[in-house]
């Protein structure tokens, strides 16, 4: 739940960009894909992997990509 509270609390700042929007995306797909793939948790992982894939598939456009890449923080990665 770290995650999304970290992108919700990054996404709701006056100074937000596109860039931090896709940086967001890019940490909660990774977070999703952290998720132990155990017994009890493989029904939830999977819903979580769906659901990410159809909302990204929205924001899946150069433009994002760009912004991402031009910003200063992506310097450090």
């Amino acid at each position: 739940m770290k995650p999304i509270r970290d992108a919700i609390l990054s996404l709701e700042s006056n100074k937000s960009t596109l860039a931090d929007c896709y940086f967001s995306l890019a940490c909660l797909g990774q977070s999703i894909n952290k998720i132990p793939d155990e017994n009890e948790n493989v029904r939830f992982r999977q819903h979580a992997i769906k659901s990410f894939n159809e909302r990204f598939k929205m924001y899946d456009f150069d433009e994002y990509l760009l912004a991402y890449y031009i910003h200063p923080i992506t310097k450090y990665f």
